[in-house]
């Protein structure tokens, strides 16, 4: 009798798992939800970083996004032109690759250790946003470069490295434009500018010319003396700090001698390439 028992209480269990299998697999069927598969093609296509630079989520959230017609497909700027195409062709449309120049990452400071004035010996935990918040690190120059590379943890292309001089560089030729960098940034000193734009105003600093000539070297005193020299018009004063407008700029460069704290830096098209 009891051998009847557990036959049947084992016969019921298979019979009733049987059931709620079939039940899931008929439920399944009916609430499936169809993926476009030009989601899956976009994603083989797309760089994988995940860097949200696009203003989605991931990758595939940009994937759907693009299908769905609410991302644009020139919203990656890590693919550039070229993704752009690809996606095109994958969505069945004309390439919308935008005309607008790539986008690369600088530091508008020079405040190097042989350039800036150190108040104090930083000790605290190794980031830029630590020692933004703690005092503000050890540069004398509220507004320079605290080189401890937040800008470099973040980037996820090897665009960023430190120089020996403790200021962050940025590799133009690996740079995607995808502004990580200048996100990681406590001072704001990490700007995007066109990978054609050489010329560069390597200061951030707002204080009077008196305090600046006391914390850093090279630092810009606003004397408006390459606002003067620029034929284009292609500096203007931001208060006290001047600022380069870059699509006026034609490289003429007589704005870099016209400099007395030589806080200008042209970089020839060679060294650019080769950096």
């Amino acid at each position: 009798m009891d051998g009847n028992i557990y036959l049947y209480g084992t016969l019921t269990m298979t019979l009733l798992g049987a059931a709620f299998a079939i039940i899931l697999v008929i439920v399944s069927r009916v609430f499936a939800v169809e993926v476009d598969p030009r989601v899956e093609k976009i994603e083989e296509v797309l760089p994988g970083a995940n860097c949200g630079a696009c203003g989605e989520a991931g990758c595939s959230s940009f994937a759907s996004g693009v299908v769905e017609g609410r991302v644009p497909m020139d919203g990656c700027p890590v693919g550039g032109s070229k993704l752009i195409d690809m996606l095109a062709e994958i969505m069945g449309q004309t390439s919308a690759a935008s005309t607008e120049e790539r986008q690369v990452a600088h530091v508008l400071c020079n405040g190097t250790r042989e350039n800036a004035v150190d108040l104090s010996n930083y000790e605290g935990i190794q980031t830029c946003i630590a020692a933004q918040n703690v005092g503000g690190g050890s540069k004398a120059c509220p507004d320079g470069c605290l080189g401890l590379g937040d800008c470099v943890r973040v980037c996820q292309f090897n665009a960023a490295y430190m120089g020996d001089d403790g200021i962050p560089r940025f590799d133009p030729a690996r740079c995607t434009g995808c502004g990580r960098c200048v996100e990681a940034c406590p001072r704001e000193i990490v700007h995007m500018t066109g990978v054609s734009r050489r010329t560069h105003i390597r200061c951030s600093a707002r204080l009077p010319a008196k305090e600046v000539r006391k914390v850093c070297s090279v630092g810009c005193i606003g004397c408006r003396q390459c606002v003067k020299a620029c034929p284009e018009e292609a500096i203007e004063m931001d208060g006290r700090l001047a600022r380069m407008v870059y699509e006026r700029c034609t490289h003429q460069n007589q704005c870099v001698p016209a400099c007395p704290m030589n806080t200008i830096q042209y970089i020839p098209e060679e060294e650019w390439v080769n950096r």
